[in-house]
């Protein structure tokens, strides 16, 4: 018999603080589809919204591999 593994959920106050961003930023990622939810309950009040902590972590992997840009002094 193999474990089942079961799906852990953030917070939306939990995501904020993990990526260090605003409720503003984390409901334009949300409304771009870069991070999915989900409504505890089956309720669509915005407070009852849930994010999925493996998207989040694939999220957050995903930005950090972002091309640092030039910046004025450097040599290219």
């Amino acid at each position: 018999m193999s474990a089942v593994e079961e799906e852990v959920f953030l917070t939306a106050i939990e995501v904020m603080n993990l990526l260090d961003i605003s409720r503003q930023t984390l409901l334009r990622l949300r409304k771009e589809g870069k991070l999915d939810t989900y409504h505890k309950g089956g309720l669509a009040g915005a407070g009852h919204l849930r994010f999925s902590a493996s998207n989040v972590e694939t999220f957050l992997t995903q930005s950090n591999q972002m091309v640092k840009q030039p910046t004025i002094g450097d040599v290219q």
